[in-house]
């Protein structure tokens, strides 16, 4: 996972994860269900908790998931973020089949973090090379196909 530790998924070591920049008040998340990347690919919906602490002065107002896999188990449309402690927000039971990008709202508040990307620790693992190569396939359809 290259993401700031701002953020994380309690699935994360199925899941790819990868953020956009901060743009206006809005952020995406991109999220890539590993446990579907197999040869041939299959769908193995997985259910789990997105945690994300807002920048410096802010809070997260809204967050909505997106994901092409609509007509299967995907979680789509608006989500309830519930906010927890120290800065802290979770989006509770998220289903995501194979791809799913959440997007969220900033909004003036009392969240607190340090804000910005950390340095990546190195380039990605993957468990296989059949794991590399579908993972890097899935990412390239995501990118030249959707």
């Amino acid at each position: 996972i290259h993401v700031p530790q701002r953020f994380f998924v309690s699935d994360g070591e199925k899941m790819h994860i990868e953020l956009s920049e901060v743009v206006g008040n809005t952020q995406s998340m991109y999220i890539v269900n590993g446990a579907g990347m197999q040869v041939p690919v299959k769908s193995e919906p997985t259910t789990t908790n997105v945690w994300v602490k807002a920048p410096d002065g802010k809070r997260v107002a809204q967050a909505s998931a997106y994901s092409p896999n609509s007509w299967k188990a995907a979680t789509l449309g608006p989500l309830t973020v519930t906010e927890y402690q120290d800065g802290w927000s979770v989006i509770a039971g998220i289903t995501i089949d194979q791809f799913t990008m959440i997007t969220f709202v900033y909004e003036a508040g009392s969240g607190a973090s340090s804000f910005g990307p950390l340095p990546m620790a190195g380039p990605a693992r993957y468990l296989s090379s059949a794991h590399e190569s579908a993972a890097k396939d899935g990412h390239s359809f995501i990118i030249n196909k959707m």
